[in-house]
């Protein structure tokens, strides 16, 4: 059975105290006692094993673990961000839940033409709290960067800033027969909504380098899309 695991974004060695409602968490829902082990992570890639220690005067709320070596694991070389329409409610939530289980470094829903769920870029908080507890389940210590509100243009403009020349943006494109980028640092996957991307978005997308690749057989919906790309082209060494 795999230990419980709580989000400490500030992790050390020694005695620390679980965050207010990782503590609740703990002593409310799960029953743990002194002794138990648990497992810590920061979200940026350290974790620990931790041990609770005996309830002190603040039993109520605060729950105290002594921390034993800090781990930091490096930054995986091939990042993988995926851009993607937004869709509505469950399946958004469901999405975000298996790109963050499947490893996606990044995130970012954006605006297309024909879009029809628009996204605020306050939405990106609640997203990456979804984020946060599929990190805790699946057992991943990073937590994925999410961005939200803008369009798409700019959206890849952005991400391009900074990369590598080692890096490829792929469009997934139910008509599309380029070939896998391969050999490169960074990847990103445009997803469009469900009515498709727009033939001035395609030129764009393009223009920019971008490679129209179909990811199935069949039409896939963007969560579904998102998915299998995630599966396609994440690093799962």
């Amino acid at each position: 059975m795999s230990r419980p695991r709580f989000y400490v974004p500030e992790l050390s060695e020694g005695l620390i105290a679980l965050p207010t409602e990782e503590a609740r968490h703990a002593r409310r829902s799960l029953r743990l006692r002194a002794g138990d082990v648990v497992e810590l992570f920061d979200g940026v890639g350290r974790s620990a094993l931790a041990t609770l220690e005996p309830e002190g005067d603040d039993r109520h709320h605060g729950v105290s673990v002594r921390v034993d070596r800090v781990r930091a694991e490096p930054e995986r070389s091939e990042q993988l961000t995926i851009i993607v329409a937004a869709c509505k409610g469950p399946r958004l939530t469901a999405m975000i839940e298996k790109l963050t289980e499947l490893g996606v470094d990044e995130i970012v829903l954006t605006r297309f033409e024909r879009s029809v769920v628009l996204l605020k870029a306050s939405s990106a908080e609640k997203l990456a709290r979804t984020a946060l507890e599929a990190c805790k389940q699946c057992g991943r210590n990073r937590v994925p960067r999410i961005r939200a509100g803008g369009d798409l243009m700019r959206d890849v403009a952005v991400w391009r800033a900074g990369r590598a020349t080692e890096s490829a943006i792929v469009l997934a494109d139910q008509n599309g027969d380029g070939p896998a980028p391969l050999g490169v640092k960074s990847t990103a996957v445009v997803i469009g909504p469900e009515g498709g991307v727009t033939d001035s978005e395609r030129a764009d997308l393009v223009a920019q380098g971008a490679v129209p690749m179909r990811l199935a057989r069949h039409i896939l919906r963007v969560e579904t899309a998102a998915i299998a790309a995630a599966a396609r082209f994440s690093d799962f060494s």
